[in-house]
């Protein structure tokens, strides 16, 4: 059994292949990649025949680097009021306004909160 400071993981790429090699002494490491559809392959075992190093390659593209604040990865907001554009059907043209419904042929966009459309949808 391997101890916590030997169970390193080590990605390397070559930027002629945009191949990535990885490595782990990790056995959760390995499980993960096996998971996600890495081919694993068991690199070295114990006396007892118990595997203690993996390897897996990859495409460059695998990889994904987040964006770093004093050292620490920043967290993405979830959730936070994010808009999109709905389509309505267009109203009655009041007295004194502009047909813009007319203009975009009987619709026009509506931007909502997400929140607020998820409480419309939930009453409907």
């Amino acid at each position: 059994m391997t101890t916590r400071a030997e169970q390193e993981t080590i990605i390397q790429w070559d930027q002629e292949t945009q191949e990535v090699n990885l490595y782990t002494a990790f056995e959760g490491q390995a499980t993960r990649w096996a998971k996600l559809g890495y081919e694993v392959i068991v690199v070295d075992r114990d006396k007892d025949g118990t595997p203690t190093s993996w390897e897996a390659t990859a495409e460059k593209g695998a990889i994904r680097f987040r964006r770093v604040r004093d050292g620490k990865v920043v967290k993405r907001k979830i959730g936070s009021g994010q808009l999109f554009v709905r389509r309505q059907p267009a109203e009655q043209p009041r007295d004194g306004q502009e047909d813009v419904a007319q203009a975009h042929e009987g619709q026009q966009h509506t931007i909502q909160r997400a929140s607020e459309t998820s409480r419309a949808q939930d009453h409907a």
